[in-house]
């Protein structure tokens, strides 16, 4: 019984991923100026939240394979959103951190974001977002049961 479950669970989230990324954050950030792409966004968010942090950290966050991590760090670095740092433990160990220009871009961003996922939820009726609210508000709970 748990199996079958387990499964149904995982299929749920699977579709909820497919959802939030198809209908909520495909053009999510339109009016927002292009030069950031969304895994750019993702590791700018990833930052803010964490803080200074390794750029295989980042990675594994992200699922983003290091060689392609090491690209977009330096994308960022170009664009002054980044700045890089020697670890003081090792040399070899280069750590990544938001900068000003970084925070105020990815704040520029996230209001974007937002207003544009606001307009979609807005064809849900009102009883429908109070569940979609409820379950999100659950999902939440569950994960620091998952970390």
């Amino acid at each position: 019984m748990r199996t079958s479950i387990n499964n149904d669970v995982v299929e749920n989230l699977l579709h909820v991923h497919r959802i939030v990324h198809r209908n909520l954050l495909r053009g999510g950030l339109d009016g927002a100026d292009r030069s950031i792409s969304r895994p750019l966004y993702l590791i700018m968010s990833v930052l803010r939240d964490y803080g200074t942090m390794r750029v295989s950290e980042i990675g594994k966050k992200l699922l983003i394979p290091k060689p392609q991590m090491t690209h977009l760090i330096d994308k960022l670095y170009s664009m002054k959103m980044v700045e890089r740092h020697a670890d003081t433990r090792d040399r070899r160990i280069t750590n990544v951190a938001l900068t000003n220009e970084g925070r105020v871009k990815l704040e520029m961003y996230r209001k974007v974001l937002r207003s544009n996922i606001k307009k979609k939820l807005s064809a849900l009726e009102k009883d429908e977002l109070e569940q979609l609210a409820v379950a999100l508000n659950k999902i939440r709970e569950f994960e620091q049961k998952l970390k």
